[in-house]
């Protein structure tokens, strides 16, 4: 849990997923009921992933802040202003309408964008964008186009053979899924990792286009950062449809011209 101003009773940094997340797994239960099916495995693993974000941190989701829960730096290391945020922020990229500076939770309350705390949050951010528009493409390209040839011969298990959406999650060979799992953690360990003299997001070394105009870098980091929180909010919105029915994939029907 993140601390909040001394006066605030109760620290409600986690509830944000966990209030989505019961929505989620209540609808999703009631569909299935509703349309009085079993539930199919993909929609197993839906509710399961939800269950878990749900119970993810619940012992410490209200409780009073403490000096032994807080994760906040020491004092000296924070620029303590006040407890709203401070001015500076409205310059920062991600500031667009029509939320503007959105922190409703109130992270960034006593600190300014010099903060560790801030820049850390703002890293993860790009790192998450970036990652759901990768899988919002990812997610949509199987539907229309697979790679020829076998994903798996000691299985006979041909790309063709895949299905789209959650259900390939049980069909990719568990070799597969490791193969991806070590080369995620190479390119986030080694290639595009945070340079730690550079801003959040400044990874790629020098595969990374830069810009030295500040307005010019200001829009695009904009851009960037809405893009991404779109994606998040895409594939979450991808994954939940799929989950919840067995509907076809929205632009499938308009592709093969139905």
């Amino acid at each position: 849990t993140f601390p909040f101003s001394q006066s605030t009773s109760v620290d409600i940094s986690g509830l944000g997923h966990r209030v989505t997340g019961a929505a989620a797994l209540v609808s999703s239960v009631f569909l299935s009921k509703r349309r009085k099916q079993k539930p199919s495995i993909k929609m197993k693993l839906l509710v399961g992933t939800l269950a878990a974000s749900l119970l993810a941190g619940d012992a410490t989701a209200f409780v009073s802040p403490s000096p032994l829960l807080s994760r906040s730096p020491a004092p000296s290391s924070r620029t303590v202003l006040n407890e709203s945020p401070s001015p500076e922020f409205l310059k920062e990229p991600g500031v667009v309408p029509p939320t503007g500076f959105w922190d409703p939770a109130g992270f960034c309350n006593g600190c300014d964008p010099s903060d560790p705390d801030y820049l850390r949050r703002r890293a993860v951010e790009f790192k998450h964008g970036r990652v759901c528009m990768l899988a919002t493409i990812g997610y949509c390209i199987p539907y229309f186009f697979k790679f020829p040839g076998y994903i798996s011969k000691s299985q006979n298990l041909k790309f063709a053979d895949v299905p789209a959406g959650l259900d390939a999650i049980g069909a990719v060979p568990l070799a597969g899924w490791l193969q991806i799992f070590f080369f995620i953690g190479l390119l986030d360990t080694f290639i595009l990792k945070q340079d730690p003299e550079g801003y959040p997001g400044d990874t790629g070394g020098s595969f990374w286009k830069r810009y030295d105009d500040d307005e010019v870098r200001l829009e695009k980091l904009n851009k960037e950062l809405s893009n991404g929180r779109l994606a998040m909010l895409g594939i979450m919105a991808l994954m939940v449809q799929d989950g919840l029915t067995d509907a076809d994939f929205p632009f499938t029907k308009i592709v093969k011209g139905a």
